[in-house]
């Protein structure tokens, strides 16, 4: 059986992802040899591949995280070796970070398929970096302007990246380059339902034929359908629940888990299941299942179908059963106890028997 590797960003912070804002506390500069910066919820949480033993063993997964520096925003990696993390090194994005969104959005890192790219949104430049990924280390390609202004989250679906906008509410299309650089896609902008709308992320599903995007201060949900790098829409869909955040696919299916913040109302997180029929379909399935737990705001879900959802203000973790329908259980209301403020989530592959570690 597979045993999981969750991956927590922590942050001495209540409910930042309930709509009010996050912390006005950026970032200092830092070297390699310094003490890794604190991590802001408004970072994604990627993982390059498992390392593999030859006897089949998980050697290390490697994190990365921003910084999100006003001043100079920089990628930081870690690595985990057989569930132990370790701070690792920085590296400069050449752009600026933005403080204000911390703790309001989810998916500000992005990595290409088979791991060869990551690509990191510079909220307070208003550009995404791209690197190269290495033998233990990222190596600068180049960035591009955001086509719109405060990036705050990124998706990736084989050649194409689209970028969420929060503070023009709009999105933008790119293709990936073979050297990891991004050409603006023409046509690929589109807006939100509105403005002042406080999108949480944007997300591929599985196809790669449908785009999401979930509006905390609208409690609606808008689809795009993706054909040709172009998307049309949005299709606005009223959410099943209050404050809809984070949210993320199941694997081998069009079936979406979103995390419900109910505003920071305590006791009331939930998550709702929907599935997904391009072009613009939102069906609910399970509709606001609750964790009974305060402020889920952030969603990983396993590939053999467990959701788990970190409770910032609880300090709490809840796991969701998602079967091949898109019915979705409660497991475990505290599948784990966290340090303060669980934020974004990413989780890993290691052989062994089923467990969880934080």
């Amino acid at each position: 059986m597979r045993l999981l590797l969750v991956l927590i960003s922590t942050i001495a912070l209540l409910c930042a992802c309930s709509g009010e804002g996050g912390p006005n506390n950026p970032a200092g500069t830092f070297s390699n040899e310094s003490a890794p910066p604190p991590l802001f919820p408004f970072q994604k949480l990627s993982r390059s591949g498992p390392q593999s033993r030859s006897d089949g063993h998980l050697r290390s997964v490697a994190v990365y995280t921003l910084s999100n520096g006003a001043s100079r925003n920089k990628v930081v990696s870690f690595v985990s070796h057989g569930g132990a993390e370790k701070y690792d090194q920085s590296f400069d994005t050449g752009g600026r970070g933005d403080p204000s969104v911390a703790g309001t959005v989810q998916g500000a890192i992005a990595v290409s398929p088979g791991d060869r790219f990551l690509f990191a949104a510079d909220a307070g430049s208003n550009e995404i970096s791209s690197f190269r990924i290495g033998d233990g280390e990222l190596q600068l390609v180049g960035k591009v302007a955001s086509r719109g202004m405060q990036p705050v989250s990124l998706t990736v679906h084989r050649d194409l990246l689209f970028v969420l906008n929060a503070a023009s509410s709009s999105i933008a299309g790119f293709r990936i380059t073979r050297n990891g650089r991004l050409r603006p896609i023409p046509k690929s902008n589109a807006p939100l339902s509105g403005s002042g709308v406080e999108p949480a992320e944007i997300a591929f599903d599985n196809s790669g034929r449908v785009l999401l995007v979930t509006e905390k201060a609208t409690n609606d949900i808008d689809s795009y359908s993706v054909v040709g790098g172009v998307p049309t829409g949005p299709s606005v869909h009223a959410a099943s629940g209050t404050t809809p955040f984070g949210f993320a696919f199941a694997p081998r299916s069009e079936n979406v888990v979103v995390s419900e913040a109910f505003g920071g109302a305590s006791g009331e997180g939930a998550a709702t299941s929907y599935s997904v029929t391009p072009p613009n379909m939102l069906t609910p399935i399970s509709v606001s299942v609750p964790d009974g737990n305060t402020a889920p705001c952030w969603i990983a879900i396993t590939r053999n179908g467990i959701a788990f959802t970190s409770n910032t203000a609880s300090n709490t973790i809840s796991a969701y059963s998602i079967d091949a329908q898109g019915d979705l259980t409660l497991t475990n209301g505290v599948s784990a106890q966290t340090g303060m403020s669980p934020t974004d989530l990413a989780v890993g592959r290691m052989i062994g028997r089923s467990s969880c570690s934080t």
